[in-house]
């Protein structure tokens, strides 16, 4: 059983049929009514979420938490308009590269100024 609210942030989540969602990156708290409002996924199936795009699920489509957390209900696939970055080669490396961003030795992206 739960004792606090942030034993939920890094919970896997899966819809009803077993696919995997993603993680709980923060619980969504209405402070006026002291009730959790939402799951804040983080990086998403892009089978379930167009692009990957990070989405905050309705509280009350949770069914039951535990190790992980089931959904009651998810839909099928949710559209963002919003794709997801396609990995660049980079000149002379062979290495795939975000667009914006550089790749650094150990092969993780760099933050790029905007």
């Amino acid at each position: 059983m739960l004792e606090e609210v942030t034993e939920i942030i890094g919970r896997e989540v899966y819809t009803p049929n077993a696919i995997y969602l993603g993680t709980v990156k923060d619980v969504v708290i209405d402070l006026d009514t002291n009730t959790i409002y939402g799951l804040f996924i983080e990086r998403p199936n892009p089978a379930l979420v167009e692009g990957g795009i990070s989405v905050s699920v309705p509280y009350r489509w949770v069914s039951s938490i535990g190790d992980i957390v089931v959904l009651r209900y998810f839909p099928k696939f949710v559209k963002t308009g919003v794709k997801a970055p396609t990995p660049v080669a980079s000149p002379g490396t062979g290495a795939a590269q975000q667009p914006g961003g550089g790749m650094s030795p150990a092969g993780t992206k760099t933050p790029t100024a905007t």
